[in-house]
């Protein structure tokens, strides 16, 4: 299944408000110029099958 189907991501900058609700972000905060860095998390999470 793909993260955020329905969302386009081909602009370079998006107001914190536009990625409201997506799923498999990373958010990460410059510690110089204190901007918001965010990335597509590519890590899979596996339920463990026993006890869900």
């Amino acid at each position: 299944a793909k993260l955020n189907p329905y969302f386009d991501f081909s602009k370079e900058i998006y107001k914190g408000i536009e990625l409201k609700g997506l799923n498999g972000l990373h958010f990460r905060q410059d510690s110089i110029s204190g901007a918001m860095i965010v990335s597509l998390n590519k890590k899979a999470i596996k339920l463990n099958e026993a006890l869900h």
